[in-house]
């Protein structure tokens, strides 16, 4: 059985960036795409986050809920229940503001979800 290698992998070490886009999803297509979130957020606006790197256009994003849970305000719902959605509008943050990522690797996130499911 012949391995494909995943363009988009998890980055430890991403600092910053800012909304730049966002992408439907749900978490389980996420976890399934991308393995289980690698950060927890900050704790406060985001409860679920993933570090990522696309390896063929060196860029390094993150895939992140903001303002989403009971952890920003007491009323809302929890991690738990916030990460049971059907779907959400994944916000896409990064540093860099190439418009390659609107396009190419937006699509590249889209095919690995697709791929995984």
């Amino acid at each position: 059985m012949e391995t494909k290698t995943k363009r988009i992998i998890q980055f430890n070490d991403f600092i910053g960036g800012s909304l730049q886009g966002e992408i439907v999803a749900s978490y389980d297509s996420l976890v399934k795409a991308f393995g289980p979130p690698n950060s927890q957020g900050d704790g406060y606006k985001i409860s679920t986050e993933w570090c990522l790197m696309d390896t063929k256009a060196n860029l390094k994003f993150s895939l992140y809920d903001y303002k989403e849970t009971n952890l920003y305000s007491g009323g809302m719902q929890s991690v738990k229940k916030f990460r049971a959605r059907k779907t959400y509008s994944w916000h896409i943050g990064y540093c860099d503001r190439r418009d390659i990522f609107n396009i190419e690797v937006r699509e590249a996130i889209q095919e690995q979800i697709k791929n995984s499911i």
